[in-house]
């Protein structure tokens, strides 16, 4: 069965979550509705309400309050609606730590954010065409 084309951005830096919003429409085949968290405990919030439950988790690791580890944990705790959710990191760090943490939080990608527009555009269109599109097609 299809998704139902939600998109959960979480991301603190709104020029970022802007772009990826416009990316993500741009280049689905289906076009999502995103919503974007601009704060780790407004995404927990949102991920808590039994009503809710996105197709794909975009998730940038360093937030303001609570960091991406802590939002990825909550939507992957055993019994939750999101718990089998396809999460992508998008994230500013390569930092080991970082890398290695959202392995053993089980994401599916974990992508380094581009500094040049044109290839973070194209990282856009690699989780439209890899993750996004399949979901909503499927």
């Amino acid at each position: 069965m299809p998704g139902s084309g939600e998109v959960l951005i979480v991301e603190d830096n709104t020029g970022d979550a802007k772009l990826l919003r416009e990316g993500l429409k741009a280049c689905a085949a289906v076009v999502p509705h995103v919503l974007c968290a601009v704060r780790g405990a407004d995404a927990i919030e949102m991920l808590s309400r039994d009503d809710y439950r996105p197709d794909l988790l975009i998730v940038d690791l360093h937030l303001p309050d609570i960091d991406g580890h802590e939002v990825i944990r909550h939507a992957r705790r055993p019994g939750a609606a999101t718990a089998r959710t396809p999460i992508i990191v998008l994230s500013g760090s390569d930092a080991y730590f970082d890398r290695s943490s959202a392995g053993e939080e089980s994401v599916d990608a974990y992508l380094v954010k581009p500094r040049e527009f044109a290839d973070y555009m194209e990282a856009v269109r690699g989780i439209c065409r890899g993750w996004l599109d399949p979901l909503l097609k499927a």
